[in-house]
């Protein structure tokens, strides 16, 4: 995948970055290194889902909801991942909330 994909790699990586910052509480910087992870493979559905669950965190709602919206769309045939995010759209949630959501959802480690 390496060679015939790198920007799709170096995306990857840079999500999978995002979410040590948001487990380390560096709310700001995983906002940033998602935004950057999606510049380089923007079908990364997971992405876009954590960018809303990061912007939510920072109570920015139209953001978050911006985000949801395009994972929805990314998310392809995963009907309980779309239900499950389309009942968030809207929503305030603390970040231990938003953390459990990640782990338990999505195969974030456990902070």
């Amino acid at each position: 995948m390496i060679a015939s994909k790198p920007a799709a790699y170096r995306g990857t990586i840079r999500h999978d970055m995002a979410r040590q910052y948001f487990e380390g509480g560096f709310y700001r910087e995983a906002v940033v290194e998602t935004r950057c992870a999606i510049a380089m493979n923007p079908n990364l559905a997971d992405a876009h889902f954590d960018l809303g669950i990061f912007y939510m965190v920072l109570g920015e709602m139209d953001l978050t909801d911006q985000s949801f919206v395009k994972a929805v769309g990314l998310f392809g045939k995963a009907q309980a991942t779309i239900d499950r995010i389309k009942s968030m759209m809207g929503q305030s949630v603390e970040v231990t909330a938003c953390k459990r959501v990640l782990r338990d959802h999505f195969g974030v480690a456990n902070p």
